[in-house]
């Protein structure tokens, strides 16, 4: 019996079959996979290790160099070895020396590699380290070509070794810095042992001070300078030149062969200056410092600004001269009067004049003066080019001087169509001097606030009732001054009459 064998049906099924096994292997691998997985990834994430120490680091200036402290600043084992990496910017910056901080440390090794610009510290101890702190500070040179760059400071913990050789984890921070050649100072005022004393702070530096040069200007009238003092944050020697008759005082430093640059904020310089408290009751006295030129440890110009200050005599009641005024119209002007309303305790003091200085609206015109009840001795003015005039009352020697009330009237005149419904202000302010001291007084200027054209009866409103006192004034009902009549003729014709109160009353209806 002959069988006929399909040859290719049958090659056909067996690749079938072959594939069908491969599926099933692939699909039994990757089931595998992922049980593995799901079994062992809790596992290995259950036995990471918290990191045992953190370590932090901070830049500065110190003694002309920058200066990087390492910080171990966290601890949670016994920490027995560690190797820490300092990447720094070897373009700009020039390795120099480096010392162990307050955390004892029993053997350590420095790898230095210029090249790459990484610094490396091995530590190992017999006896794990002690608390946190201070771990190590680097320092390194540098020059001009720094001046308003930042660099940056890369920090790695590479091994921490704790107790039984175990190598654990540890994190660490590195900083940055940047060489900005700014200064800011700062200053203070106030009273010390019967003394005035300024001091200048230094409040931000970000970078060192080798030399400068500062002016202090002051009032030479009602103070004097004694003297001057270094404080804790200066370093080097300085010089000073005073000079009384404009109230300079400059001060000149300079960093010594023994001394190193300014690298802290704080007291720079301390001043003393006396004063009699008779001559300063009640006086605002003001301290502008400038900052000639300041240079750094690289010579390098640095932007140096200086705060002013100023301190104020508190007076009581009672201590000092005190000027008040009024403005009002009279006839054909506007009058300022000026009252002496209290005087000066002086005991001890010849005064020999009064000045007082009366600021006007550009509006107005001087015309003139007249001294009052409590003006004695001899007149003389002066005018300003910025609206204001002084009057100076020069005293007779040997004569009393203790009147109050009435001083001085002040006369303006006017174009009344620039006036109307505006305000005028007049600013007062006045001194006396004693044995050619300024003692400065309590002077008030004031105000005058002037109608609209159409008030007539000034209650600050043009309305029916300014016609109303108009018609009845033509009617001869009733009486308007001058003044009233000026404001009343609305047409601008010179005259007032019927033809002003329907003006009035035409304004009333249009707001």
């Amino acid at each position: 019996m002959v069988y006929n064998i399909n040859c290719q049906g049958n090659q056909h099924y067996i690749k079938e079959r072959k594939r069908e096994i491969n599926i099933k292997r692939f699909t039994a691998f990757i089931t595998l996979l992922f049980v593995t997985a799901t079994w062992f990834i809790p596992l290995a994430k259950a036995a990471e290790v918290e990191p045992v120490a953190h370590f932090t680091s901070e830049a500065h200036l110190e003694g002309g160099l920058l200066a990087v402290d390492i910080y171990l600043a966290e601890m949670s084992g016994e920490v027995y070895a560690s190797v820490l990496d300092l990447g720094y910017d070897n373009e700009l910056l020039e390795y120099d020396h480096y010392e162990v901080g307050e955390i004892e440390l029993e053997l350590h090794i420095l790898e230095h590699n210029a090249e790459d610009g990484m610094l490396r510290i091995r530590q190992t101890s017999s006896n794990a380290l002690s608390g946190t702190g201070l771990f190590l500070t680097y320092y390194f040179k540098f020059d001009e070509a720094v001046a308003n760059k930042t660099v940056e400071f890369n920090l790695t913990v590479y091994e921490v070794v704790i107790n039984q050789n175990v190598v654990a984890t540890a994190t660490a921070e590195g900083c940055t810095f940047t060489f900005s050649t700014s200064v800011r100072f700062t200053s203070e005022a106030y009273i010390e042992n019967d003394m005035l004393v300024v001091d200048l702070n230094i409040e931000e530096l970000s970078w060192d001070i080798a030399a400068c040069k500062i002016q202090l200007s002051y009032d030479n009238l009602i103070i004097a300078f004694d003297r001057y003092e270094h404080g804790e944050a200066f370093s080097g020697e300085s010089s000073y030149m005073v000079s009384q008759e404009w109230g300079d005082i400059q001060i000149t430093h300079e960093m010594t062969d023994d001394s190193a640059p300014i690298s802290e904020a704080g007291r720079f310089l301390r001043f003393y200056f006396n004063y009699y408290e008779a001559v300063v009751i009640g006086s605002t006295v003001k301290f502008r410092f400038d900052v000639l030129y300041a240079t750094n440890s690289i010579g390098a110009e640095i932007d140096a600004k200086a705060e002013g200050t100023s301190y104020t005599f508190e007076a009581n009641y009672g201590e000092k001269t005190v000027f008040t005024s009024k403005a009002y119209f009279e006839d054909d002007y506007i009058a300022v009067q000026i009252n002496l309303d209290q005087l000066m305790l002086t005991e001890g003091y010849s005064i020999s004049e009064c000045v007082v200085t009366l600021t006007y609206d550009e509006a107005l015109t001087y015309h003139h003066f007249k001294e009052m009840g409590a003006f004695i001795g001899n007149d003389n003015i002066e005018h300003g080019e910025d609206n204001s005039l002084s009057i100076t009352q020069n005293r007779e020697t040997g004569t009393a001087y203790n009147l109050t009330g009435r001083f001085l009237k002040v006369y303006f005149s006017y174009n009344k169509e620039e006036i109307f419904g505006k305000t005028l202000e007049f600013g007062l302010s006045a001194y006396e001097l004693a044995d050619d001291i300024k003692l400065y007084a309590d002077a008030y200027g004031c105000e005058l606030i002037v109608p609209s054209l159409g008030d007539v009866n000034f209650d600050a409103q043009v309305n029916t009732g300014d016609a109303v006192s108009l018609l009845r004034h033509i009617a001869g009902n009733e009486i308007l001054d001058n003044l009233q009549l000026m404001f009343a003729d609305v047409n601008k014709d010179g005259k007032v009459n019927t033809g002003d109160a329907t003006r009035i009353l035409i304004m009333t209806v249009q707001g």
